[in-house]
């Protein structure tokens, strides 16, 4: 078995059906690493130059080149069944900050409303 043919997918401690185990003396329990053919493709998308060059900097530092990064990425967002990282807007730009509190100030609203139902009754009115 070529390892550049074949990858292992899935680690198991107990033998499923039709599979071989190696029995692991010490644990007392069989893993079986079930192995699937790589059928491996190309994807292309567009990245800034000074970026792309930061990132294979710090990348050849680790030991790891951008495929590889990206297929750990894209593994690891499939474990999580999500982004592998903190993904937020916590801290608004300037101009958002301001939009936010023109709002709470009533400036440049077409109309400002004292409650919710008084807004959908307004709503309701215009149809």
């Amino acid at each position: 078995m070529s390892g550049d043919r074949f990858g292992v997918c899935r680690r198991f401690h107990a033998v499923p059906a039709k599979c071989s185990g190696i029995q692991n003396m010490a644990a007392g329990q069989t893993e079986v690493l079930i192995l699937a053919e790589r059928t491996d493709v190309n994807v292309t998308f567009g990245m800034d130059k000074n970026l792309k060059l930061e990132l294979e900097r710090l990348l050849s530092k680790l030991g790891l080149d951008i495929t590889e990064y990206f297929t750990m990425a894209a593994r690891q967002a499939v474990i999580e069944q999500g982004i592998p990282f903190k993904v937020t807007m916590e801290i608004p730009n300037a101009e958002t900050r301001q939009a936010m509190q023109d709002t709470l100030d009533g400036k440049g609203l077409s109309r400002v409303y004292s409650s919710f139902g008084e807004m959908m009754r307004d709503i309701d009115a215009g149809d």
